[in-house]
């Protein structure tokens, strides 16, 4: 299992483009998991909405489409997988699985005529933010995702975060800071240094990922102090999150001004 792990991972790694990175995913974990059907969404990560049809197998544009239509605001595995404390949760685990398959008509309509009965379910998330989203799906007769199945999705589950956060970070300085940089680069360095030193040190913890509490204990400030800068940072910046600071950040310490 540790070894079929590293070699999704270092393929993954690999391939560049994320559809394609999204594509090899897929038919890597089919080679351990088999499911009949398989998505691969990619979400906006701040609004937590797909970007897009999804990257899939066996599932094609028409049944999105058809889903899109008639589903994609009455998807009752979707509602339930919310609001349940499940990472990575089987239908039958959201859902009670008898009176559901009969009465639903997402199920009904949906699901059934593609042969689709049973479903593994998960949202890729880094903290707050969503960075996509996986449904794999099986006819009644490959019988129900096993606990075994959903231990090798979670020892996958951190790589998956990790490939997606590193597409995010290349795409927003490619499409959103790239072209702002080229005009107006100066003015982002003059804010940067506009920041107080005791500012740049708190941002420069947040760059590296300390919460509050660990800003606090290292600069021998208090909590309340250490959000009164994030507050006078995000001011200062006209940014509002703290992985805008990071990318910003980033940003603007591998474009030096010229």
């Amino acid at each position: 299992m540790v070894k079929k792990i590293l070699e999704i991972v270092a393929a993954l790694g690999a391939v560049t483009d994320i559809d394609n990175a999204r594509l090899v995913a897929l038919e890597m974990i089919r080679q351990v998991i088999w499911f009949d059907r398989g998505n691969f969404f990619l979400y906006h990560p701040f609004l937590g909405v797909p970007q897009g049809p999804p990257v899939s197998l066996d599932f094609t544009m028409d049944n999105y489409s058809f889903y899109m239509q008639h589903f994609a605001h009455a998807d009752e595995l979707l509602q339930a997988y919310r609001i349940s404390n499940i990472l990575i949760a089987r239908s039958t685990d959201l859902m009670p699985y008898h009176e559901w398959t009969r009465k639903s008509k997402y199920y009904n309509e949906m699901l059934k005529p593609l042969n689709i009965h049973y479903s593994v379910i998960f949202e890729i998330k880094d903290g707050q933010m969503v960075l996509g989203g996986m449904c794999l799906f099986r006819s009644i007769n490959n019988g129900d995702f096993n606990q075994e199945d959903i231990n090798m999705l979670h020892l996958l589950y951190p790589h998956l975060v990790n490939r997606l956060r590193w597409h995010f970070f290349l795409s927003s300085v490619n499409n959103t800071f790239q072209p702002f940089a080229q005009n107006k680069l100066n003015n982002m360095t003059f804010l940067f240094n506009r920041l107080t030193e005791r500012e740049r040190n708190v941002a420069c913890k947040v760059v590296l990922g300390c919460s509050n509490l660990e800003i606090a204990t290292s600069l021998g400030i208090s909590i309340n102090t250490v959000k009164m800068h994030l507050q006078n940072i995000f001011a200062k910046l006209d940014i509002k999150r703290r992985s805008q600071l990071i990318m910003l950040y980033n940003f603007v310490n591998q474009h030096p001004v010229k």
